[in-house]
């Protein structure tokens, strides 16, 4: 990075205490294009002439981050010298000379008197805006006319500085001096209007433009208008045209004492540092800096073409519909080209060097980074689900209205964006509850945690009610838990130990079920193949009528409290193949371990979301599973289950099970047409008999004949 720069963003880091650099990097910058430009320095590079140095910039960071008095701290005490000095010195004599020189050209084209010829341009030097080093906000027409008078002085750019850009983009007066700054960017040069004032001077000599753009991301990408009227501007033209800052989150100085702290904000050795920097750039206010031209050598002129094939080469690699990137990529070169000029100007050398031009592209290039930061940016329906989440509290859509910019317009539109925000959820762990009271609609949202196999929820008791200790167990050796003797263990925590509904602390991240049915554990092995599980036999367990508990760890912890709970294991056994033993739906519910067999699946973690009680996910489940509400509980499962490429699998899977349970082939072919009727794309009974209906017959000789063994 440029060492004079750098060392400017060392004092802004040091009295802010921030230690992000591109944000004052940019800010840095964008002063040397603003001072050098006020000067006209212009480049020549590879056949082009008069390019003004100038700088637009949106440079964004979130509150607190010192964008007010980093910014103050350049004007007041670095570049203030430079200001005055130019305001009451340059800008006097050099508009003095070059007004006497317009009216003697004027004089010489028209054949008019030179002394009426000067009053007449001293007047329409005067009827223009006064004087401004710089402006947060113009009219297009105060604009133009100040533009009309620093092109008859033959001195100064327009300089625009908005704060708080998304308090103000979307107003008027500024899009339209927007609209001009699309033109002027370039060359200086606007394209001619139609106005009471002769802007001829204007068009013809042009007139340097910067901008700085600056505020909180909140304000500006905020999901709505303002959001929308900044990628507009970017589409028209500003995405390759802009510096880019953007700061999301930042850290503070936290080392110092308060001590240090104290002694580097009164350090002598900076305000030196100050002194010397503000004399420096004070004497670049000087007459003999004024229309510099800056030149550039044929081996800079190359690396810099080379840059630009580089930049063009990496363009052409972004998908067709990611055009803002293409086009900020594109021309980052000619950006590198009017900043190196600028790092040029203020060190006091009439040439562009390599140096400049690696300088350059270093911040152009970081300047990349933050603009694809930008548009990565979250979307409104993700911000929206992290605000219900991050509330933790039950809340209404007039809240969301007045809290959240983004979520306005119509009832359509806010149900698309909130249905938008809980699919993301589905997805990211967050979990939207709707519930109603009285008629009204009351969302709610939590974030959860994805489970820890290793820490997993549990608590264990010798007694069956007090004394149960809290415990984050091992999945792999929760077998050691059920198979204890003499132990009651649960799925949750309780406080003090006490086991009853009202000491349950809600959180939890493993299902248990008990099957007392009699159904088969292969059988069971079998239904739940793609989870993983622990079945554990109980004391009532027997060959010929099998008794045993399941365990499902859960995708996520989740916290539900007691009724809910309930619900939650109520949509379960509703899911379930299998009967289970509906007491466990109490959250209080407790197990006694018993030294029996145990066996292990490994698999996905059980998709809890699904079943959690007033949410999306668990309401389009349970309108699957009333869509099948003419199939029993087995067949139901596997219709839930099949997919287009696993339709031939699940039916022999479901084959298989029916013979488990002792039906026939004759009877298991039966159930399979009846199945397969009812899917929505059943497979050809031509295929279910030459391959489900074969492997069941097999399978059933062979059974036989085990038993005739």
């Amino acid at each position: 990075m440029n060492k004079l720069q750098e060392e400017i963003v060392d004092i802004l880091c040091s009295k802010t205490s921030v230690k992000e650099r591109l944000f004052f990097r940019i800010l840095v910058v964008y002063k040397f294009a603003q001072i050098a430009s006020m000067m006209r320095a212009n480049i020549t590079f590879a056949g082009s002439k008069n390019i003004p140095v100038n700088v637009y910039a949106l440079n964004l960071a979130e509150s607190g981050f010192s964008k007010g008095r980093s910014l103050g701290i350049l004007e007041d005490e670095i570049f203030k010298k430079f200001r005055e000095k130019f305001t009451y010195d340059v800008f006097r004599l050099v508009s003095e000379d070059e007004l006497i020189k317009e009216a003697a050209f004027l004089s010489g084209k028209f054949g008019t008197d030179p002394a009426d010829q000067l009053i007449q341009v001293k007047k329409q030097y005067n009827a223009c805006s006064k004087f401004q080093f710089a402006f947060p906000l113009s009219t297009i027409e105060g604009l133009r006319s100040l533009r009309l008078r620093y092109a008859l002085a033959g001195v100064g750019s327009t300089c625009m500085e908005a704060d708080e850009i998304g308090s103000v983009l979307t107003n008027q007066s500024m899009l339209e001096s927007l609209g001009l700054g699309l033109e002027i960017y370039d060359m200086g040069k606007g394209k001619s209007k139609l106005t009471k004032t002769d802007s001829a001077p204007e068009m013809t000599k042009g007139v340097p433009s910067n901008m700085l753009l600056f505020g909180a991301p909140v304000k500006l990408l905020d999901g709505a208008d303002t959001e929308k009227a900044l990628i507009d501007l970017l589409d028209t033209g500003y995405a390759r045209r802009l510096l880019f800052g953007y700061i999301k989150n930042f850290t503070t100085e936290v080392e110092l004492t308060p001590e240090e702290r104290y002694d580097q904000l009164i350090s002598k050795k900076t305000d030196t540092e100050l002194t010397l920097l503000s004399d420096y750039f004070e004497s670049l206010a000087d007459v003999s800096q004024h229309n510099k031209e800056l030149t550039v050598s044929k081996d800079v002129s190359i690396k810099l073409l080379a840059y630009e094939k580089s930049c063009q080469s990496r363009a052409n690699d972004f998908r067709e519909h990611e055009t803002l990137k293409k086009a900020e990529t594109i021309h980052r070169y000619w950006k590198a080209l009017k900043i190196a000029g600028a790092y040029a100007w203020v060190q006091g050398r009439d040439e562009i060097l390599e140096q400049d031009i690696d300088d350059a592209i270093e911040l152009v290039e970081e300047s990349g980074e933050a603009f694809a930061g930008i548009l990565s940016r979250e979307q409104t329906y993700v911000r929206l689900a992290k605000y219900i989440a991050d509330v933790g509290r039950k809340i209404t859509q007039v809240e969301l209205v007045e809290n959240l910019p983004f979520y306005k317009g119509s009832e359509g539109s806010k149900k698309e964006l909130m249905n938008l925000a809980i699919a993301y959820g589905h997805n990211n762990g967050i979990v939207i509850k709707k519930t109603y009271s009285d008629g009204i609609e009351f969302i709610s949202g939590s974030k959860l945690e994805p489970t820890d196999l290793d820490k997993l929820i549990v608590s264990y008791s010798e007694d069956i009610t007090t004394g149960f200790v809290p415990k984050l167990g091992l999945w792999s050796k929760m077998h050691q838990l059920t198979k204890k003797t003499g132990l009651h263990y649960c799925n949750h925590h309780f406080k003090d130990g006490y086991r009853n509904s009202e000491n349950a602390l809600h959180k939890f991240n493993c299902v248990m079920l008990d099957v007392d049915s009699g159904l088969n554990i292969e059988t069971c092995k079998s239904l739940l193949a793609e989870y993983t599980f622990l079945i554990s036999t109980t004391k009532r367990h027997t060959e010929a009528n099998n008794r045993y508990r399941i365990l499902l760890p859960m995708t996520h912890s989740i916290e539900l409290p007691p009724d809910e709970y309930k619900q939650f294991m109520k949509n379960i056994f509703e899911w379930l193949p299998f009967s289970s033993d509906e007491q466990t739906s109490d959250i209080a519910r407790k197990w006694e371990s018993f030294n029996g067999e145990h066996f292990y699946n490994d698999g996905i973690l059980f998709p809890c979301m699904d079943f959690i009680p007033s949410t999306k996910k668990q309401h389009d489940m349970k309108t699957k599973l009333e869509s099948f509400g003419s199939l029993d509980a087995l067949q139901r499962w596997f219709a839930l289950n099949i997919g287009d490429g696993s339709r031939n699998n699940m039916m022999h899977r479901y084959a298989m099970t029916l013979l488990d349970k002792g039906l026939s082939s004759d009877d298991i072919r039966y159930n399979l047409e009846d199945l397969n009727s009812k899917l929505e794309k059943p497979l050809s009974m031509v295929e279910v008999e030459s391959t489900v209906v074969k492997s069941v017959i097999r399978e059933e000789y062979k059974r036989q004949l085990a038993v005739k063994d």
